[in-house]
C-alpha cells in the first residue's frame, strides 16, 4: 500500500546511476525490521517534476509504492524521505524514479534492505533502569554502530559511535546524568543498514 513520509539513513548500494535532471547526492535507507526508512538528496535540480518510490522483490520488476514532489529548479541541496511501512519479509530492493517536466524518466541507484522473519536477536536491559541500560546482540563480524538517545520530543540528547566485538555484545548506555522519564534508544548498524530501537524508562533515584 501507499506509505508515509519520515526519516532514515544508510543502505547497500547495488547499481549506481546518475539522474539526468538532477545532480544526485545519495539514496540510502535503513530498517527497524518493521519499517524501511528511505532517504535521498539532490545537490541541484533542473525542471524536475516528481519522484516515484519503487520497490521490487527480485531486483528486476519494480512497482511504484509512493511519490514525492520534486523541487523543480534549484541550485541548492534538497533532501527527501519516505517510509515503507509494509515491506516484504526478506529482501526489498528500492530505487527512485525521477520524472521531469517533459515527463522523461531517469533512475537512482538501487539499494537493498532485508526484513528478517524474527526480531528477537537483540535486547535492551534492564528496563526500567536507574542508571545504565545495556544493548545486547550477537555479531558475526566487526560492525560499526552509532547509538543515539532521544527525548520524548524526538530531540537527540546524546550519541556515540563504537565498533562491536565478534560474539555477544553487551554495550552500556549511561543514562545516569539524565532526568527521570522516557527516552528512545536507537542503535544504527552502518554495515547492515539496520536500526534497533527501544523505549527506555529512566527511574527516579
Amino acid at each position: 500500500g501507499i506509505t508515509n513520509f519520515s526519516g532514515g539513513t544508510g543502505a547497500i548500494i547495488l547499481d549506481p546511476t546518475i539522474l539526468l535532471s538532477a545532480e544526485w547526492l545519495y539514496f540510502e535507507g535503513e530498517t527497524n525490521n518493521n519499517t524501511n526508512h528511505l532517504k535521498w538528496a539532490t545537490e541541484s535540480e533542473k525542471n524536475t517534476n516528481y519522484f516515484n518510490i519503487q520497490r521490487s522483490k527480485d531486483g528486476i520488476n519494480f512497482h511504484t509504492i509512493g511519490a514525492a514532489v520534486a523541487q523543480g529548479t534549484s541550485s541548492s541541496t534538497n533532501e527527501y524521505t519516505f517510509d515503507d511501512n509494509n515491506p516484504f519479509t526478506g529482501v526489498n530492493y528500492y530505487r527512485i524514479e525521477l520524472i521531469d517536466k517533459n515527463l522523461d524518466a531517469s533512475f537512482s541507484n538501487t539499494i537493498l534492505l532485508n526484513i528478517s522473519d524474527t526480531n528477537t536477536d537483540y535486547i535492551f536491559y534492564p528496563n526500567p533502569t536507574n542508571d545504565i541500560v545495556y544493548y545486547q546482540y550477537e555479531a558475526n563480524e566487526l560492525e560499526n554502530l552509532k547509538i543515539e538517545v532521544l527525548d520524548v520530543l524526538g530531540k537527540k540528547v546524546f550519541s556515540f559511535e563504537l565498533t562491536s566485538i565478534i560474539g555477544i555484545n553487551n554495550i552500556p548506555i549511561n543514562l545516569t546524568n539524565l532526568p527521570s522519564g522516557s527516552y528512545m534508544v536507537r542503535v544504527h548498524n552502518k554495515i547492515k543498514a539496520t536500526v534497533h530501537s527501544q523505549k527506555v524508562i529512566k527511574n527516579k533515584f
